[in-house]
């Protein structure tokens, strides 16, 4: 099947200076198109980005600047490492503030379960942050 911008998709406003391309047809269930090619399911906003712009460096992922996990607009897509797109996304509950809290809270003194109530996130999201295995990246102000 040939896949086109115009044909898979509908263009909508979002929160960039251009539209969104939204997939029309099959999605998973976490809400990113996908169609098979081969006998394999393909994202489908991978396989524009790859055709229409090239390949995705090694370990990278790609990030949907507008946050629409069905949009295949190439200019909404940025190549990132995992960890830059797991901060970015959807459901973090966290941010660089938020993470410099729960680390100058916890020098304070603070319970890691007291952090987490306060910043409504696990503990184990505080103990992470803590032992930097989460937002390690983000160095201390």
């Amino acid at each position: 099947m040939e896949h086109t911008l115009s044909n898979d998709t509908m263009a909508v406003s979002g929160p960039l200076k251009t539209p969104c391309y939204l997939w029309r047809w099959a999605t998973f269930s976490n809400g990113y198109g996908h169609f098979v090619v081969g006998g394999k399911n393909v994202l489908a906003h991978r396989w524009y980005y790859e055709h229409l712009v090239g390949p995705i460096p090694r370990g990278l992922t790609l990030d949907h600047l507008c946050g629409n996990p069905l949009c295949v607009a190439p200019l909404h897509l940025e190549p990132v490492d995992i960890q830059t797109n797991s901060q970015r996304g959807r459901h973090t509950k966290l941010d660089r503030l938020k993470v410099l809290s729960i680390r100058s809270m916890a020098k304070e003194g603070k319970s890691t379960k007291d952090i987490a109530a306060i910043l409504g996130v696990g503990r184990w999201t505080v103990d992470g942050v803590l032992a930097k295995r989460r937002w390690g990246n983000i160095e201390d102000a």
